[in-house]
This record gives C-alpha cells, sequence and structure tokens, in this order.
C-alpha cells in the first residue's frame, strides 16, 4: 500500500485524527519494527475498528487535518471536486462536477 509509505513518521499523528487511540498505537508500536508495517498496521487496525465508517472521504479529511497537515496525500490518493455551474444559455442548469477545492471523495 502506497499510501502507509508515503505516511511515515505522521503515522501516529494521522492514527488520531483517524480516532484511534493512544494504546492501539502502543500495541501497534510494539508489534510491528518498520515505520511502513507500522503506518500499515495503523491503516488496518482503524478499518478494522470503523468497519463501514473507516471511508476514503475520512481518511482525506484525516490527511488535511492540521494534526497532519498532509494535503499532497489527499489529493495524491483522493479526488477533490466542487460544483461549477453550467453556462447560461447551455440548455443545462444541472451544476456540473469539476477537479477543485470543494467535496471530497476518493478513489
Amino acid at each position: 500500500m502506497l499510501l502507509a509509505r508515503d505516511i511515515g513518521r505522521l503515522w501516529k499523528r494521522l492514527a488520531l485524527a483517524l480516532g484511534l487511540e493512544e494504546p492501539e498505537l502502543d500495541q501497534i508500536d510494539a508489534d510491528e519494527k518498520e515505520l511502513y508495517e507500522k503506518s500499515y498496521g495503523m491503516l488496518r487496525k482503524w478499518t478494522q475498528i470503523y468497519a463501514s465508517s473507516a471511508t476514503f472521504e475520512k481518511l482525506g479529511r484525516a490527511l488535511m487535518s492540521v494534526l497532519v497537515g498532509r494535503e499532497d496525500l489527499a489529493d495524491r490518493y483522493c479526488v477533490r471536486t466542487k460544483r461549477v455551474s453550467a453556462k447560461k444559455g447551455s440548455g443545462s442548469d444541472k451544476s456540473l462536477k469539476a477537479q477543485g477545492k470543494g467535496n471530497l471523495w476518493c478513489i
């Protein structure tokens, strides 16, 4: 998982932003030796604990949080969209989605 590699030393901050607690982080830290394994273990633990509520949207928001500050990773692993109104006279009054700084969804 590339994200686990890219998180690096920020794995604990991301874990806290995702809602994991210190005892869970201490266990991961004790169980895993390599930094990548700690990051991957944290993401795995988050998905186990939060199950269907562990969404890419929440992950992206946690990456962009003040605690983590890795908007670049949210941009790399997630797609952010904003609403753009269709031009008048185009025959369409629907809103279009374009890449930008609006809602967050991930792939």
